[in-house]
């Protein structure tokens, strides 16, 4: 079962050259003072991350990052302040190490240019799984990824991530690819195009990740893929705004996943 057609995202770590033609639509002049708030956290014990960015002036343009904000994470009887890195504009860490905790609600404050945001999540935990499957191309003679998780499964959502470093010496081709299961299967999704299979060659070491999902932030994902991965089929969604769960006007998501991992060394 080819369940890969529904559910890839491929983000090649490399500069690439596209053969699409650039479009320069201009975004909507309210966009401009909309910030986006990229808050993944994970149950990993380390200085979390948070990304502040605005739109640039058109579609292609890159996101802009936002400094000099004010960022804490409250929870576990605990607050976690957030600092702008000196090197990474737009990339705030928390000054002390933590992991977040199953069972335990947190509350993210960000105030910027006067305004504030908040919003509010749990962390379910993730469940064991089975590593990906691939196989070898002779007439390439390189490994292809075949499966690595159902695009629906009713009793868990998730995400995987997939990252697939070669063996070659001073080879910078690192593959970086995205793959979820929701309990729901929507029609631009069965209909979306087949995307190209993913190839690496001997030796390579793939480093697989499962990352739980609460219901809201599966919506949420479901609702980008709508937007990205699903688009250019007969029955693609209009594009909409997508959900979120910050309040005041930001846009983005504030999530906090458990995760698991697994190490696979290819022959």
């Amino acid at each position: 079962m080819r369940f890969l057609k529904y559910i890839s995202i491929i983000v090649v770590l490399v500069s690439l050259f596209s053969c699409e033609k650039k479009t320069t639509k201009v975004l909507p002049e309210s966009n401009f003072n909309d910030i986006i708030i990229d808050a993944f956290i994970i149950d990993e014990y380390k200085s979390q991350e948070i990304k502040l960015s605005v739109p640039g002036l058109s579609q292609n343009d890159s996101l802009i990052p936002v400094s000099s904000a004010s960022i804490f994470i409250k929870g576990n009887g605990r607050i976690y302040y957030f600092t702008e890195s000196d090197t990474l504009k737009g990339h705030y860490f928390s000054d002390s190490l933590f992991a977040p905790v199953v069972g335990t609600v947190y509350y993210l404050e960000v105030q910027y240019n006067s305004k504030k945001y908040t919003a509010g999540t749990y962390m379910l935990p993730v469940k064991p799984f089975f590593p990906l499957t691939y196989m070898l191309d002779t007439a390439r003679d390189e490994y292809k990824i075949t499966w690595v998780a159902n695009s629906y499964d009713p009793e868990e959502q998730a995400m995987y991530e997939v990252l697939i470093t070669p063996h070659v010496e001073n080879d910078s081709l690192n593959i970086r690819a995205f793959y979820y299961s929701f309990n729901t299967v929507d029609v631009s999704q069965a209909f979306a195009t087949e995307p190209k299979d993913i190839y690496f060659t001997h030796g390579s070491k793939i480093i697989e990740k499962k990352y739980s999902l609460t219901p809201r932030y599966a919506k949420y994902l479901r609702a980008l893929a709508s937007e990205t991965m699903w688009q250019g089929t007969l029955f693609s969604e209009a594009p909409s705004n997508l959900p979120t769960n910050i309040e005041g006007g930001a846009m983005g998501y504030f999530s906090i996943c458990a995760v698991s991992s697994i190490e696979i060394n290819v022959p």
